[in-house]
């Protein structure tokens, strides 16, 4: 329902309106999805700015656990295991 509370569960990404969705983020429902969106989404609105739209399999009533091992998101880390290519 609109008004509700719900958690951004999917991939931290920047929208094309520059808005930051990361993931944990805590969004208010404001309507039902636009576009690609449409009977797959909800319309949320984070920290009081504009509505994105985001699929229903990316939010939920549940803060998202922590993430393994402690770290953090947007943390800086450096891979310090073997060389690997990647084509």
């Amino acid at each position: 329902s609109v008004g509700d509370r719900l958690y951004y569960n999917g991939t931290s990404r920047t929208v094309e309106s520059g808005t930051r969705l990361t993931h944990g983020a805590l969004g208010v429902v404001a309507g039902p999805g636009e576009g690609e969106y449409w009977g797959e989404g909800l319309q949320l609105r984070f920290g009081g700015g504009e509505s994105v739209s985001c699929y229903l399999g990316t939010l939920s009533r549940e803060r998202p656990p922590p993430l393994p091992g402690g770290f953090a998101l947007d943390e800086e880390l450096y891979y310090n295991g073997t060389g690997h290519k990647f084509d």
